[in-house]
């Protein structure tokens, strides 16, 4: 079990077994491999020395919890090396771990008891994801405005919602733990109607039943456009039939409903609101003014909360220590109890 969280912890920190050889300094690659096989185990002085190098608590070596990630579907797009997929993979089974842990100690409800039924709602095309977003709004009763806080909706579900400091080329995925707790999985460093939309988007990989042989991705973006921006709020604001685009129209919609310029442009398109012409035109004009990867008027970022709630309310009633607690924050000791002496100086 050690040898396996010693290579886990080496490609939660993306490196290979001659960089962190070479980190140590008095290991050669292939002792080293012994350690992650199982074939040698490492003393104590050895753990601290890893755990320094790769910026963990020795505890990691010894958590009791362990998850099974399933189902994780990187888009096929997405420029990665294997090297970046790992690190993804292993920062994500880092964190559910400690929210795991968390959990243990209260009685949580699992997803599919508040309200989230997984690969539900069969699809073969784009009206069937339009259908599809508008039969999630009516079970979940949250009716056909716009969503406030789309990440807090999700975790209300009981759907985890984990950030992590990701390559640029990686927006989001979505996954399992244990075949029982969905996963969406977050790049903190985008703005937040990009988030808002990946957020969508890997919901719709976890509610919808696509037909074999159907883009996924595409339907996936027509449920993420549908489920921010309904078809009925689409046609309120915007009306049946435009022969131009208003930017500053668009601008205050983003603001209303969240949703980017780009995916609005789309929206309308696909809504036959907009001629092809008149939003082809429109992305050529975001493209010159270098929108297309850096819209005006970005949004704020959702911040997934439950993880820190659960935390917080588990030291407030005394069910772990403030070392235990630091632990799971991943933060120094000191620091966690700096933030609890001046938590209301804001």
């Amino acid at each position: 079990m050690i040898g396996e969280r010693i290579r886990r912890a080496r490609l939660l920190r993306g490196m290979s077994l001659q960089v962190l050889a070479d980190a140590l300094g008095d290991i050669s690659k292939q002792a080293l491999s012994k350690f992650e096989t199982g074939r040698d185990v490492p003393n104590s002085a050895r753990l601290l020395q890893l755990a320094k190098i790769l910026e963990l608590k020795v505890e990691y070596f010894f958590r009791p919890v362990e998850v099974r990630l399933e189902r994780v579907e990187f888009r096929k797009k997405t420029r990665l090396t294997k090297r970046d997929r790992e690190a993804i993979v292993e920062q994500t089974r880092d964190h559910l771990e400690r929210y795991l842990i968390l959990e243990s100690l209260f009685e949580v409800a699992d997803a599919e008891r508040r309200g989230f039924a997984a690969h539900s709602i069969q699809v073969s095309g784009p009206e069937d994801a339009e259908e599809a977003a508008e039969k999630l709004r009516r079970k979940w009763n949250i009716g056909f405005d716009a969503i406030e806080n789309l990440t807090e909706l999700l975790e209300d579900k009981g759907i985890k919602v984990v950030e992590l400091d990701a390559p640029e080329s990686f927006d989001g995925l979505s996954a399992w733990v244990d075949e029982k707790h969905p996963v969406i999985i977050l790049n903190r460093n985008k703005a937040g109607e990009r988030q808002r939309f990946t957020v969508a988007h890997e919901l719709g990989h976890l509610v919808m039943d696509t037909a074999k042989g159907a883009d996924e991705e595409k339907l996936c973006h027509r449920f993420a456009g549908a489920f921010i921006f309904p078809k009925e709020c689409v046609l309120r604001e915007l009306g049946e039939h435009r022969k131009q685009v208003s930017w500053q129209e668009l601008i205050l919609l983003k603001e209303k409903y969240g949703l980017s310029l780009a995916a609005m442009l789309s929206r309308g398109r696909d809504l036959g609101i907009f001629p092809s012409g008149v939003v082809t035109s429109a992305i050529i004009t975001m493209k010159q003014q270098g929108f297309w990867k850096k819209e005006p008027h970005a949004l704020e970022r959702e911040q997934p909360t439950r993880f820190d709630r659960l935390l917080y309310h588990s030291l407030a009633e005394g069910l772990i220590s403030l070392p235990k607690a630091a632990e799971l924050m991943v933060v120094p000791v000191e620091e966690l109890e700096y933030k609890l002496e001046h938590q209301m100086d804001a």
